[in-house]
């Protein structure tokens, strides 16, 4: 990904972790040897920060699990706010543009497959997504699921280490302050939820 120095975060890792933690729903591109068409597939994806993993499962079907095995590395792209951003909001009027934030997350992958394995990671998953919704109510394997094996037949989960992480936040900053706060306005009065995230972004940047 292509990242003009004023485009750059200045804190990466911490501008990764707020990224990923708000985007999880994540685009994953695994290339395999050979020049075939790289599979391409959207999972969500939890950073554990502190260890430096990403976690996530696919269908056992999915032929994308068994290309991550074997290519042994993959790319995660997070996709955070974007908007459009008019030139009638600038005090020197310009050509349009796009703002957006993203970020490129390369890892090597260690697939999980044995059951035991595999409940604790939904576990962790589901505790996760489910914190805002204030938690599960009831069991987290349904009782047609708890054969021993089903789960490790129905799913193939994995982790990504050695994370390489590139951050792109294109929010205006080759833009003069006043061309940045009308830009931010402009979003604001649109009420458009995209736009409206990608105000508070830029809010957010201006005050580092």
């Amino acid at each position: 990904m292509y990242v003009p120095e004023q485009f750059r975060p200045a804190d990466l890792a911490a501008e990764g972790r707020i990224l990923i933690g708000e985007n999880p729903f994540a685009t994953l591109i695994t290339a395999e040897a050979g020049g075939v068409a790289p599979h391409v597939d959207h999972v969500p994806l939890l950073l554990d920060a502190d260890a430096g993993v990403l976690y996530g499962h696919f269908s056992r079907k999915n032929p994308h699990a068994g290309a991550l095995e074997r290519a042994g590395r993959t790319l995660a792209v997070f996709h955070g706010p974007h908007a459009y951003i008019s030139p009638r909001w600038y005090a020197a009027y310009d050509v349009p543009t796009w703002n957006y934030a993203a970020a490129h997350v390369q890892g090597t992958v260690q697939m999980i497959d044995d059951e035991r394995s595999l409940v604790a990671l939904l576990g962790k998953l589901a505790a996760h997504f489910e914190r805002p919704l204030g938690g599960l109510a009831g069991p987290l394997i349904p009782e047609d699921l708890r054969d021993v094996g089903a789960i490790a037949g129905a799913i193939r989960g994995f982790a990504l280490s050695d994370l390489t992480i590139t951050v792109k936040l294109k929010a205006n900053q080759n833009r003069s302050l006043e061309d940045r706060r009308g830009a931010r306005e402009g979003l604001e009065k649109t009420r458009d939820p995209q736009s409206l995230r990608m105000a508070a972004l830029m809010e957010r940047l201006e005050k580092i």
